[in-house]
């Protein structure tokens, strides 16, 4: 009981001011956190595999069908051909003579084809490496860029000459062209999936063609209006739209049938120089 009196009289002396009040009870501090272990670095981007051997800068390279091999050009004049499983180059150097600027294989995987510094168009025979044929005529500027029909019959160049030019693999000779309009050099010539309209650009101009009679399928796209140039151009596995690598770091979709833009990806830091699309799209 004598218990119970003296808390009594605490509490009426403490209400009355006469007693200090007891200290509160200090807060418990929070745990430290736990040390945590620094974000392991991204992994970086490693080669699978380097090939060695041209002596100069590689302008183009390009797979073959059997997607086993590519081959590609060089300024050092020479185009090669490499083995992805083997590691190593396939078969001879094969000599150009000028520098390589653009190469190409054919559908069938029968043919490679060379365009160079000079001008000139050549198709060699896959395997052998041997030169097959080489037109009579040429570019009057170097070739910039090589697309080959879906057929294999056709191989269509680009030049600095402001002009694209469609051959015969067969015979080299010049089957359509020259297609003229551009105002500048043109950087990229690439067939439709049907092989039956080409796509060019210029840094100022987006043109699409009928391959065979050298006539405009649409009015050229001003790529000026939407304040880029295109370097590189390609189709969707469709046909309905290109899909354009820009000088304003952006890639740029339009539609094939009507010259409209669908959409831009802001995508690089820097120009954009080449664009490709997998076959699935």
């Amino acid at each position: 009981m004598a218990g119970i009196r003296d808390v009594t009289r605490r509490v009426y002396l403490r209400i009355r001011g006469r007693l200090p009040r007891e200290p509160p009870l200090p807060t418990p501090k929070p745990p430290l956190p736990a040390p945590t272990s620094p974000e392991p670095p991204e992994p970086s981007p490693l080669p699978l595999a380097t090939y060695t051997g041209h002596g100069g800068n590689i302008f183009s390279i390009a797979f073959l069908p059997d997607s086993a091999h590519v081959v590609s050009g060089s300024i050092d004049g020479s185009m090669r051909v490499w083995s992805l499983t083997d590691g190593h180059e396939v078969g001879e150097t094969i000599e150009i003579g000028s520098p390589v600027r653009a190469v190409a294989a054919s559908e069938d995987g029968k043919l490679l084809a060379s365009g160079g510094a000079d001008g000139k168009i050549t198709l060699w025979d896959a395997k052998s490496h041997k030169k097959v044929v080489e037109g009579e005529e040429r570019h009057l500027e170097g070739v910039n860029s090589l697309a080959v029909s879906c057929d294999s019959t056709r191989v269509a160049s680009a030049s600095d000459d402001k002009s694209v030019i469609v051959w015969s693999t067969s015979t080299g000779e010049r089957l359509a062209g020259p297609f003229t309009g551009h105002t500048g050099g043109v950087l990229c010539v690439a067939f439709s999936p049907d092989a039956e309209r080409l796509a060019t650009c210029d840094a100022n101009t987006i043109c699409i063609w009928h391959s065979r009679i050298t006539e405009l399928a649409l009015p050229p796209i001003q790529t000026a209006n939407y304040d880029s140039g295109a370097n590189s151009l390609s189709w969707t596995p469709d046909g309905n739209q290109i899909i354009a690598g820009c000088l304003n770091k952006s890639i740029q979709i339009f539609d094939a049938l009507n010259g409209s833009r669908i959409a831009r990806r802001k995508a690089h830091t820097e120009n954009i120089w080449s664009i490709a699309i997998s076959h699935d799209g």
